[in-house]
């Protein structure tokens, strides 16, 4: 898709603070809709009425207040105060282990290369 540029008025609603044009909807929304076929029976969508509307987007607003402060909260703990989480501790553990352990077998292998004797090959 191609970036719209700041420079052209049509696309810079600062302008004035006044909204100066608009963008065309896209090409699938001025297709006709395809039927389907004839052995697929689809019903119909309830319509949803605006106190329905209202309370469901009510519903979801606070769900996501709840998660993003959550989040938030989880976050700050982090960032303030650098308390983990046992499972946290725990797993930085394993890592450090696991990474000091492929250094120890790195340094073992590369020693015992250095120290054996090369075969010529023929015995």
């Amino acid at each position: 898709m191609t970036r719209r540029s700041i420079h052209n008025e049509r696309n810079n609603a600062a302008v004035d603070n006044e909204k100066t044009g608009a963008t065309r909807k896209s090409a699938s929304s001025a297709k006709p809709k395809r039927d389907l076929a004839s052995t697929v029976y689809q019903e119909p969508k309830p319509k949803k009425k605006g106190r329905e509307l209202k309370e469901e987007q009510k519903a979801k607003e606070q769900q996501r207040a709840r998660r993003i402060a959550a989040r938030s909260q989880a976050e700050g703990r982090k960032k303030i105060t650098g308390v983990k989480s046992p499972e946290e501790k725990k797993w930085t553990k394993i890592w450090w282990g696991a990474l000091i352990g492929v250094l120890v077998v790195f340094a073992l292998a590369f020693q015992s290369a250095a120290t054996t004797p090369m075969s010529s090959g023929a015995a």
